[in-house]
């Protein structure tokens, strides 16, 4: 697995057939980047690795993440 690098463009996208799955983007410091979102584009702040911590508005879920750089 690679690291992101600082600058590099990242895309999130979670589906769930129950439409309430959500995520959480963590930098390598535990630093919240986006939380309770469905979807996220934008540029790594830094060089890292960074974790996706998914949850459900309600219940449980059955999810597909997409995850893209550029």
């Amino acid at each position: 697995m690679n690291r992101a690098k600082k600058g590099q463009a990242m895309n999130l996208k979670i589906q769930s057939v129950e439409k309430n799955a959500v995520f959480k983007l963590i930098d390598s410091n535990r630093r919240t980047i986006v939380k309770g979102v469905k979807s996220w584009s934008g540029v790594v702040p830094k060089t890292g690795d960074y974790k996706i911590a998914v949850g459900t508005e309600r219940g449980g879920a059955s999810y597909t993440l997409s995850v893209s750089s550029n």
